[in-house]
């Protein structure tokens, strides 16, 4: 996706590919730091522990957490691009299409706030010493013998980095979604209602984008964490 961004995109969407970009982009990121880390997830009352299964527990524990904290920053700027493109499809059918600078300068305000989260995050990963002990005292029949790393929170409710970051992935979804499908649905009524001012070409261009932009969206759903 990458490539074809930056080398085989067509003139007519040139500045629509900064957004394809964007979103190709941090698909990648979350691909690629979900390989290092690979984790598997251990919620408790109290704790949230993560083991991590990949390349990162050959250099240390600290290098996991950061680059879990780079996953879900990943996966969060990933929603919030995909609501931006289709906010740019609506947008350009009622208004001239912005420039690239212009696009790449929405992108990093949009960014932002998903930057700032992961930052504050970073702050959450607790001793791992004593994030087994709280472990063991909850899960007194869980073996962690084999666990080499373990990153993570010994108390949720007390860390706020940890609730922060929770609540940043958690609260957007069902409103981004709901004002994705929706501006979807705008989108669609401006085309047939413009449909005799458009060429055929241009016309079937926008619905191909919406259509590889929904089916986008059904992925993510399935496959987020």
């Amino acid at each position: 996706s990458v490539y074809f961004c930056l080398f085989k995109t067509p003139k007519a969407i040139k500045c629509y590919s900064v957004l394809i970009l964007n979103f190709a982009l941090s698909d990648l990121g979350a691909c690629m730091t979900d390989l290092f880390v690979a984790n598997r997830i251990i919620p408790t009352r109290m704790s949230m522990a993560i083991i991590p299964n990949g390349f990162c527990i050959y250099i240390s524990s600290g290098v996991c957490f950061v680059l879990y904290a780079l996953m879900l920053h990943f996966f969060v700027h990933s929603l919030f691009s995909l609501l931006l493109s289709f906010a740019y499809r609506y947008y350009v059918l009622c208004y001239p299409a912005p420039s690239r600078n212009t696009l790449i300068v929405i992108i990093l305000i949009v960014y932002l706030p998903t930057f700032t989260h992961m930052v504050i995050y970073l702050f959450a990963n607790d001793d791992p010493k004593e994030l087994e002990d709280a472990l063991r005292n909850q899960l007194p029949n869980y073996s962690f013998e084999d666990t080499k790393v373990i990153i993570g929170t010994v108390d949720t409710m007390k860390s706020l980095p940890t609730l922060l970051m929770t609540l940043y992935m958690v609260v957007p979804i069902i409103p981004v979604y709901a004002i994705i499908l929706l501006v979807r649905l705008k989108v669609r009524r401006k085309l047939d209602g413009i449909a005799d001012k458009m060429s055929h070409h241009t016309r079937r261009m926008h619905h191909t984008l919406l259509n590889v932009s929904l089916t986008i969206l059904c992925y993510r759903k399935c496959s987020s964490p």
